[in-house]
């Protein structure tokens, strides 16, 4: 059996998630999502689409299952990080769009790997330039980050760690030859007027 998806939005989406073999993970649908494609049932499930959202985010995403297993499936393109927080129904103020190369992998238990990467994300009052990481979603919602990258104020930081499903943070950040006279205002105040110098160092949040 081949179906043709010419036009389809987030009740078809919420339809096809019940697809997915327990334990599933507890994602939410921007209400502007659209999605062409195909799926194809035979000695397997395939679902083949076309994603986006007026937030920005343009996916390709390939999904096979066999007997339940979704090794393989994948996920590439740009996702919005306003997408991205609300599919995880997570509190942030984060905005910017990430180029996204996410594989499902079968170790212990289901795993989505990957890496993300963009030009500029706002975490305001900071921006953050030329970001990059290795991610890590486990099938109990946990999201882990490794080798993360970023430019901002002229410097570097990096991290690792981890947020829960239930929205705990656990986090190591470093930063390297930051110009913290560079950095934006902080409640009003701008560093530069009380301090110059590059800053390095790192905190465990």
């Amino acid at each position: 059996l081949s179906l043709v998806l010419d036009d389809g939005g987030v009740d078809l989406a919420r339809e096809l998630f019940l697809l997915v073999p327990e334990p599933r993970p507890d994602l939410a649908f921007p209400d502007s999502m659209r999605a062409s494609g195909t799926l194809a049932i035979g000695d397997h499930l395939g679902v083949f689409l076309s994603v986006g959202t007026t937030a920005g985010t343009r996916l390709t995403v390939k999904v096979e299952s066999r007997h339940g297993n979704l090794h393989g499936s994948t996920a590439k393109g740009e996702i919005a990080l306003a997408d991205a927080l609300f599919v995880a129904k997570a509190e942030a103020p984060l905005t910017g769009l990430l180029t996204v190369d996410l594989d499902v992998r079968e170790v212990n238990e289901r795993v989505i790997r990957g890496a993300v990467s963009s030009p500029q994300v706002d975490y305001p009052p900071c921006s953050l330039t030329e970001a990059s990481a290795l991610v890590v979603i486990a099938a109990n919602g946990d999201v882990r980050w490794n080798r993360l990258d970023a430019r901002i104020a002229d410097g570097r930081i990096s991290s690792f760690g981890v947020v829960a499903k239930g929205g705990d943070i656990l986090a190591r950040i470093s930063s390297a030859a930051v110009a913290v006279h560079e950095l934006p205002p902080i409640e009003g105040r701008a560093l530069g007027k009380y301090v110059r110098g590059r800053a390095s160092g790192s905190v465990v949040a």
